[in-house]
Parts: C-alpha cells; structure tokens; sequence
C-alpha cells in the first residue's frame, strides 16, 4: 500500500468511526506510529481532522472545540 492509498484507508476508517487511536491505525494498516503521524499531518490541510493527546485521546475527523 503506498502513501497516497493509505492516506484514504485513514479517511474511510476516520468516517466510519470519528476517531480512532494512532497506534491501532498503525497496526491495521501495518506501519510505524511516526509514518500514522506524518499521515494524519498532511491528511489535516484538506481534511478536518485533528489529534489529542492522552488516555482519551487519539485522531478525530470532525470539528475541533475547545
């Protein structure tokens, strides 16, 4: 799978779940955490999606409030 077909394995995944933890996409799509995090960085200039960090964190699509 390259870059490009994962990075849309990400947004179907993020559509149908609204968020989903870095280190699971990680093992659904068989890659490193760091190549998830670049992902979800270039996937966040076209897409809303947006991470928080801690035990309920993860990646979220939607709107982010503060």
């Amino acid at each position: 799978m390259n870059a490009a077909e994962r990075r849309n394995e990400i947004i179907s995944i993020l559509v149908v779940r609204h968020h989903i933890k870095t280190k699971e996409l990680a093992s659904e799509l068989d890659v490193s955490i760091n190549t998830i995090k670049n992902d979800i960085q270039a996937l966040s200039f076209a897409y809303p999606i947006y991470t928080k960090p801690g035990v309920a964190g993860g990646v979220f699509m939607g709107r982010h409030y503060n």
